[in-house]
């Protein structure tokens, strides 16, 4: 059952409030304590929740396009990884180069080095191994595309067992043993629970399972989750899961807007959102100073993902979608 054109406007919708969630949270909750006002914090308070809401649709999205695309690793899989790194790579890559060149420049306005970087921390970035070789990400948000990344890799070797009963049981079982004995956060085991949500939605809506094997496999998931992370998160991908499958939201363009542009905004905010408001405070310390300077902050971020978007990502998104599973 292929999907709906306002179902696919949903799931848009859906990447906009995750991506404008997570810029909301980094603007009000990590940056050198400021703003300073709890109002404006505990509006943010949540918005990391928003990572977990994108591996759920991540879950649904992959498997649902090489479902379209009827994908066999065996014959497509050198196609596959080429349509993700054309998708994602060239954004990611500019979005590296973006962040060195504000905190050079952000060196020179302070005339001392605050932001330095090594050459193997920077080549790490091209694989996305930073993490797991110790070095720091120059920008926080890339660990998810690490985490991405390993789920890329991971289901062109499962998608086929996704086709059978027995495969799926195997699956969820193997989550299970995987999670417990690999427990860092670097790897994707630990937030299996989140991506299954999404692949077992995905299952279900092509109607390649039941009811009760949806029921069965969901709640496993869910469980997964709840031992793996906790219940904000848990609560999260169960909401996404929802809508995913039920909810149409109104074509509102505010939403459409944020949607399209969500990968950028999700790239590029933090370094926009860490230089700005650890320059803010400087501007004032009152509440409607802070209140300023996070509404400039926001659309300075906006500005600068759309441009983005406009001139690398949607050019990246036309040359993937001309590969096909052939």
């Amino acid at each position: 059952m292929k999907m709906s054109e306002d179902r696919l406007i949903s799931i848009d919708s859906l990447r906009g409030l995750a991506a404008s969630a997570v810029l909301w949270f980094h603007l009000t909750n990590t940056v050198n304590n400021y703003p300073i006002s709890q109002i404006l914090r505990d509006s943010g308070s949540y918005g990391w929740i928003g990572v977990d809401v994108f591996f759920v649709i991540s879950g649904f999205i992959i498997p649902y396009s090489l479902w379209c695309g009827n994908f066999v690793f065996r014959d497509h899989w050198r196609a596959f990884f080429l349509k993700r790194i054309l998708r994602i790579e060239p954004t990611y890559l500019i979005s590296i180069i973006f962040t060195i060149c504000l905190a050079l420049v952000s060196n020179a306005i302070l005339a001392k080095s605050v932001y330095t970087f090594d050459t193997a921390q920077l080549a790490a970035h091209f694989l996305y191994l930073n993490a797991l070789l110790g070095y720091e990400w120059i920008n926080p948000v890339y660990w998810t595309l690490a985490i991405e990344f390993q789920y890329y890799i991971l289901i062109g070797f499962i998608y086929k067992a996704l086709q059978s009963k027995n495969g799926r049981f195997f699956l969820l079982l193997g989550a299970f043993l995987l999670a417990y004995f690999i427990r860092d956060a670097n790897f994707i085991f630990k937030f299996s629970g989140l991506f299954l949500m999404g692949i077992f939605v995905f299952l279900f809506h092509i109607k390649a399972i039941g009811n009760t094997e949806f029921a069965c496999l969901f709640g496993g998931s869910l469980v997964l989750s709840l031992i793996n992370l906790d219940m904000a998160a848990t609560f999260a991908g169960l909401t996404t899961s929802f809508f995913i499958l039920y909810v149409r939201f109104p074509e509102f363009k505010f939403l459409t807007f944020f949607g399209m542009i969500s990968y950028s905004l999700y790239l590029f905010h933090y370094p926009i959102v860490e230089k700005l408001m650890r320059y803010g405070k400087y501007l004032g310390m009152g509440t409607l100073d802070q209140i300023l300077v996070s509404i400039i902050t926001l659309f300075v971020s906006i500005l600068v993902a759309t441009f983005f978007y406009k001139f690398v990502e949607k050019p990246s998104m036309r040359i993937s979608s001309k590969i096909r599973y052939i």
